[in-house]
């Protein structure tokens, strides 16, 4: 069974080559040998190559082209694939045709193309199209329990309330008052669909991921650099003799001055991962591991067990650019990301998903539709909407 797999692979490899190179030289897709073949052929798995293809052709070019991002490519690939759904090879009595093939690239070239081309309404940074759900905007709890919407219209507020400087769409920054010897904190809270970034009083930068609440001092003695995170947050530390603390669950990380993501999931599972500098990571119970940049420490909970690998980092900051950018990642850990942006839920067999591993690099405005059609696409799995933010995977 491995080697008739091995030998599949090799063969949807073959046949994605031959029609990139096709395309590529602008030559008409019915003089593709391989796939003629392919299309011919009466084996019984024929959907099991067919979905190879599919997700071959979206590695392999979908990547590429959404890399080198011209417009010209898209256009015409798009348009050489219509054309030749409706001309030359017209096989209707076989159950997987060129038409199949070329639909499901299409639909992967759209969607990017979506978002290089036609989206001619520019977006503002940090956020998904309106029409593509409605939730609260990013929410600053004052030290008096006030409540501020952060974007929209400019919000008024009294000189020095709380040491903030000043509140802008994408960014709250604060300035120290060493004459308030009292700590107070503010509490940012970013919702489904939104980035947000706050500046500390110490110039410490901090940009919250959707789904986040972040709660931090904005007054005080001066000796206090500590914040409490539930979800995730990538961290801009300045260097200082005192230690800047993140508290997530019963765990924290101690950091002198450094570069960091940190994701605490709410479910018992934290992250962290190091881009610059060096931190500790301190759980509830055991003792402190240290990170080196381009490591990751992950921590469990249930298990009370934290372990610490080299990993990609790119895979884990991109979002902060706006991007999903996977590499064979776990589909339920990338699910897990979905339904943090997207503001949804997905309800599955964990066993169904767990071994499944999948390849995505879009920018995160792309139609939450589009995103599960792709994984649809590279699967055996089927999203039906149950409700306006549920899903059930089958």
């Amino acid at each position: 069974m491995e080697e008739l797999n091995k030998n599949r692979y090799k063969c949807a490899h073959e046949i994605v080559e031959e029609i990139l190179q096709a395309i590529k030289n602008q030559r008409d897709i019915s003089t593709c040998k391989k796939l003629l073949d392919f299309l011919q052929d009466d084996v019984p798995d024929n959907e099991f190559l067919d979905r190879i293809v599919s997700e071959e052709l979206f590695l392999q070019y979908y990547g590429k082209l959404r890399k080198r991002d011209k417009e010209s490519d898209a256009r015409r690939l798009v348009d050489e694939l219509n054309v030749r759904k409706m001309k030359k090879l017209r096989l209707r009595k076989l159950r997987i045709t060129i038409s199949s093939i070329a639909a499901s690239v299409v639909m992967i070239v759209c969607c990017m193309w979506q978002f290089v081309t036609v989206n001619t309404e520019k977006i503002p940074e940090g956020r998904l199209p309106e029409q593509e759900f409605s939730c609260d905007k990013p929410t600053l709890i004052l030290s008096n329990g006030l409540k501020l919407e952060l974007q929209g219209e400019a919000n008024q507020l009294p000189d020095g309330l709380d040491g903030i400087r000043n509140i802008d769409q994408n960014r709250v920054t604060y300035e120290g008052r060493d004459s308030v010897q009292e700590l107070i904190y503010n509490t940012l809270i970013v919702p489904a669909g939104y980035t947000y970034n706050v500046e500390l009083i110490d110039g410490s930068e901090v940009i919250l991921n959707a789904g986040s609440r972040l709660r931090y001092p904005v007054a005080g003695n001066g000796e206090i650099r500590e914040v409490e995170l539930n979800g995730e947050a990538y961290f801009k530390v300045t260097k200082s003799s005192l230690p800047f603390i993140v508290k997530m669950s019963d765990s924290f990380v101690k950091v002198y001055g450094t570069e960091f993501n940190a994701n605490n999931d709410g479910e018992g599972d934290i992250e962290v991962v190091l881009v610059k500098g060096r931190v500790g990571f301190k759980p509830g119970c055991g003792d402190e591991v240290m990170l080196k940049p381009n490591q990751k420490c992950d921590y469990n909970s249930e298990n009370r067990e934290a372990s610490v690998s080299d990993v990609d980092i790119r895979e884990y900051v991109a979002w902060i650019n706006d991007e999903f950018d996977y590499e064979q990642v776990p589909l339920d850990y990338f699910l897990k990301k979905v339904s943090a942006w997207y503001g949804v839920h997905f309800s599955y067999d964990k066993s169904k998903i767990e071994m499944i591993k999948f390849y995505v690099s879009t920018k995160r405005d792309i139609a939450l539709s589009d995103l599960l059609l792709l994984i649809e696409k590279s699967t055996n799995l089927e999203f039906v909407r149950e409700s306006e933010f549920k899903y059930t995977i089958k």
